[in-house]
């Protein structure tokens, strides 16, 4: 576990884990395949607070992804009382207000990276800005501070498609940390990066919840539990 800076961010973190971002109980998740019925996830007590920076580990197909999607209310679960995301509970609320509420509370680092292909990198991480109201402008400024802070200074007018693999990546990175949304769910962020820029991009999902947020980790690359408060593990969709 790395320590946070003493910057005063410390201070935040104790304040803000007296108020659980995530709440999840008894969480259960189900999907037919091929073979049958296969179970994603089984009884979850899950709770998370605003100050953290939690890894998720776990081997392939243990139900990580699944759990992500659950907490982001885009996966909706077959069992467990309560699924309370930033106060609200996913069931309580209408799909529009739903759509809201992950649009102003939740930052999404997908493993395929969502970039608009006829948009500038800039314009890609301006975007959930201007839907949340930001003035162009603001976003843009903004837009550049996150695209520094992955090293990709100088690459904004370009299109996605004249970045590399691991480029894109970040950009969709700077997208989701941009916004600043309190809670941060990343998805194998680092699945196409070498070990220098892992650690830039951990560094700086840390830094998220330094600041007061929640960030949410899976990952295959171990590193990621080195900037993590906390590493839990998931097997056969039971969390362990």
């Amino acid at each position: 576990m790395s320590s946070h800076p003493a910057d005063g961010s410390d201070a935040v973190k104790l304040e803000a884990v007296e108020l659980d971002a995530v709440k999840l109980k008894g969480v259960g998740k189900t999907f037919r395949g091929q073979g049958g019925v296969i179970t994603a996830l089984s009884d979850v007590i899950l709770d998370l607070a605003l100050g953290e920076c939690v890894t998720i580990m776990g081997p392939s197909g243990s139900g990580k992804t699944t759990l992500l999607g659950v907490i982001g209310g885009v996966v909706e679960p077959d069992e467990g009382s309560i699924v309370e995301v930033c106060g609200k509970r996913w069931a309580d609320l209408s799909e529009r207000d739903q759509a809201a509420h992950r649009r102003r509370s939740i930052g999404f680092i997908h493993q395929s990276y969502n970039l608009v292909e006829f948009m500038s990198v800039r314009e890609n991480v301006m975007l959930p800005l201007l839907m949340n109201g930001d003035r162009p402008g603001d976003a843009a400024g903004r837009a550049d501070t996150a695209l520094e802070r992955l090293g990709l200074v100088g690459l904004g007018e370009r299109r996605p498609r004249e970045l590399s693999g691991g480029q894109q990546q970040r950009a969709a990175i700077a997208r989701a940390m941009a916004a600043a949304q309190p809670v941060l769910l990343a998805d194998e962020p680092t699945g196409a990066l070498d070990s220098a820029t892992s650690r830039l991009v951990f560094e700086a999902i840390r830094d998220h919840a330094a600041g007061g947020g929640l960030a949410v980790v899976v990952s295959h690359n171990t590193m990621a539990a080195d900037y993590a408060d906390r590493t839990v593990t998931l097997l056969d969709g039971r969390l362990r």
